[in-house]
This record gives structure tokens, sequence and C-alpha cells, in this order.
């Protein structure tokens, strides 16, 4: 698994949602810790979900 920072992700994030589809699981970390997961559709799960709105978070902010 390959773990990046929001900053990282914020700058990639075309090529994570690449890397993402092409198989490869992406851990976004938010200050130093795990926030959320990349990975394909194939391999979500209905729990895996996260609303948008928490993305929105990890990335911008409240």
């Amino acid at each position: 698994m390959r773990s990046v920072t929001i900053e990282q992700a914020r700058l990639e994030l075309d090529a994570l949602v690449a890397d993402a589809s092409a198989g490869q699981v992406i851990e976004i970390t938010l200050d130093g810790r795990p926030a959320v997961r990349l990975v394909p559709v194939s391999q979500a799960g209905d729990g895996d979900a996260v609303p948008a709105n928490e993305v929105e978070e990890a990335f911008y902010g409240d």
C-alpha cells in the first residue's frame, strides 16, 4: 500500500486516481495519521464508502 500526505494528494490527485483504478491501494494521511484510502471499485465494499463531505473536508478543511 502506498501512503501519501494530504498535501501530496492535492498535487497528485489525477495520478493517484489512475493508480487506484489500476489496482493499487493508496492511503492518504492527515496530520500524520491515516485518514482515507483510495481503492479500486472492485475492492471496495459497501462499508468502505466515505461520505463526500468527509473527503472534501480532508482536502479543503472545514
